[in-house]
């Protein structure tokens, strides 16, 4: 395994890369189906991605950290346990929280909807999402850190043009 929890920029590229591929999935219903999470996109715009993004880079960073913690030699497969694990962690803390949350929080109620509509889905949806993230992160890990900066931005540019391939649903 070639990246470290301190590689934020690797991650972040395998973050947005992940997050860009699973927004072009739903927004043409391969894979993981969701009319609520098509209305996340074009309701809250680059804060929705804003926000998985950095959800995603988050758990995939202290993920790697607890392999480097408590492993000597940390491989691909303990870290992808150890992030999977905070991430299904993260996802039912999560689902407590917006589920106790009072009607009426806008950003709750989004998430109480999308709950209801794909239930148990989301956890293996996310789980893909993390996985995706650390080996892309894994794999660029290795450039030097002028190809990341490009790639950072051109992933960036290429992720937020591509959230308006649908039109905003919110004037």
């Amino acid at each position: 395994m070639n990246i470290k929890s301190s590689d934020i920029l690797s991650i972040a590229i395998g973050s947005i890369v992940t997050d860009f591929l699973f927004l072009l999935m739903n927004y043409n219903d391969k894979i993981f189906v969701s009319k609520k999470l098509t209305l996340w996109y074009t309701d809250l715009g680059p804060s929705a991605m804003a926000m998985d993004i950095i959800i995603i880079l988050l758990v995939v960073m202290l993920g790697i950290k607890l392999s480097e913690y408590y492993l000597k030699s940390p491989s691909l497969l303990t870290t992808s346990l150890a992030v999977v694990m905070l991430q299904v962690l993260h996802d039912v803390l999560f689902y407590i929280v917006f589920e106790t949350s009072p009607k009426g929080i806008y950003i709750f109620d989004v998430f109480k909807n999308y709950a209801l509509e794909v239930g148990y889905h989301a956890i293996w949806s996310d789980s893909l999402m993390v996985l995706s993230t650390l080996f892309i992160a894994d794999k660029v890990s290795v450039y030097s850190n002028t190809k990341k900066q490009v790639l950072l931005l051109s992933s960036l540019y290429i992720a937020l043009f591509s959230l308006y391939s649908k039109p905003p649903t919110i004037p």
